[in-house]
């Protein structure tokens, strides 16, 4: 139950598919014929997502406003910063994921 609790233990999840028991060739032999196994499904939380954005678009939205509150009419020394520091956060987030094995 650890790695249910504390996900973020198991490693990557090459490493966790690599561990899981799999079904190699032909039916599973017991007496019975039942047998067990995951469906391992990787994907996107949503929750994650949002509170991400959010990280990254509250602060950029209070320098807009103060920018804007001490110059106001510089509509491009508001946008300039935020829009930079929105499109450094995106490449940390996709250049780990170009770079992984499943990607190459």
């Amino acid at each position: 139950m650890e790695y249910f609790e504390t996900p973020s233990c198991t490693g990557t999840s090459v490493e966790t598919l690599k561990a899981l028991p799999k079904k190699i060739n032909g039916r599973i032999c017991s007496d019975n014929n039942i047998g067990w196994g995951l469906h391992a499904q990787e994907h996107l939380s949503a929750f994650k997502v949002v509170c991400s954005c959010l990280l990254v678009l509250i602060p950029c939205t209070i320098f807009i406003v103060c920018w804007f509150h001490f110059h106001p009419g510089d509509i491009q020394g508001a946008f300039s910063p935020p829009a930079f520091i929105a499109s450094l956060y995106a490449a940390v987030l996709v250049v780990p994921q170009l770079l992984s094995s499943r990607y190459i």
